[in-house]
């Protein structure tokens, strides 16, 4: 059975976290429990008058989290067996089966959000934008370029059409850094923009323990742009790999949720009676 004994460092995302995302505000290498904080504070986002709402209103808006909060982790997936669901999915392409990979979706803000996690560690997050909701019409090309200019970014590589060739066009755009991999695409079938994200010290710190990162092999693509471009390895991991702990992680997490859950209304109760005091005090 193998474990995963690696220290991350927990860093903020960089650059690449407020591309079209209103600031992603995740960690690379963040466990599960920290993933469902973040989401938890994206969901009350939605609710803006939480601290002058009253404790009555306060605690149906807590509820109301928490049901969604519940949903999300009910219905992670776990990558175990070849689904064609997943394979045919927006994300196809993107994960790998019998690697104790798994996935968690939040539908926030007109975005889909998916973040992949390995052994619970989050290594990938996928931002899915229908083109209707980005307010101005864009095709890649047009995407990539605003892209580019609105965050003084450009593209490393570009990958293109082969048959279209006058003019050129492009179906993917690369970017990074030193610690973020971003790739821009359109898929036309759902006519959504994708945006991937993926760490490259928590892909490189995953591929020595023996993980799947990545599923396809680095392909030779054209060039756009005048500066030398080195040869980027997409830390294709072939070897394959089974785990013991499968079966057990996903008896184990609705006794996780459900721990989860008491504790929190545990502290509810204390938050509510700080909360009503609070109240009368200010409405005296």
């Amino acid at each position: 059975m193998k474990t995963l004994l690696i220290l991350f460092l927990f860093t903020s995302t960089t650059v690449f976290s407020s591309i079209m995302t209103d600031d992603l505000g995740i960690s690379w290498g963040m466990k599960l429990s920290k993933l469902k904080v973040h989401i938890t504070n994206q969901l009350m986002k939605k609710y803006p008058k939480y601290d002058t709402a009253t404790p009555e209103k306060q605690d149906l808006i807590i509820k109301k989290v928490k049901d969604n909060i519940n949903k999300i982790l009910k219905n992670k997936v776990i990558f175990k067996e070849k689904n064609v669901k997943y394979d045919n999915s927006i994300y196809a392409g993107e994960f790998n089966y019998n690697n104790n990979e798994s996935m968690l979706t939040l539908i926030y803000h007109k975005k889909t959000f998916r973040f992949f996690m390995i052994n619970d560690i989050l290594w990938k997050e996928i931002i899915v934008i229908e083109a209707d909701n980005l307010g101005k019409k864009y095709d890649l090309a047009k995407f990539i370029n605003h892209f580019s200019n609105k965050y003084n970014l450009k593209p490393y590589k570009i990958e293109y059409d082969k048959f279209k060739t006058d003019p050129k066009v492009p179906i993917k755009a690369y970017f990074k850094d030193d610690s973020t991999l971003l790739a821009l695409s359109y898929n036309d079938i759902y006519e959504s923009f994708i945006i991937v994200y993926a760490s490259i010290d928590v892909m490189k710190a995953l591929r020595k323990q023996g993980f799947k990162v990545i599923v396809k092999s680095d392909i030779k693509l054209d060039v756009d742009i005048g500066d030398e471009v080195k040869e980027y390895d997409q830390l294709l991991y072939e070897t394959d790999y089974t785990s013991n702990n499968d079966d057990d992680d996903t008896k184990d997490i609705f006794n996780e949720i459900d721990k989860d859950f008491k504790k929190e209304a545990k502290d509810s109760k204390e938050k509510k009676k700080k909360r009503e005091i609070k109240y009368k005090t200010k409405n005296k």
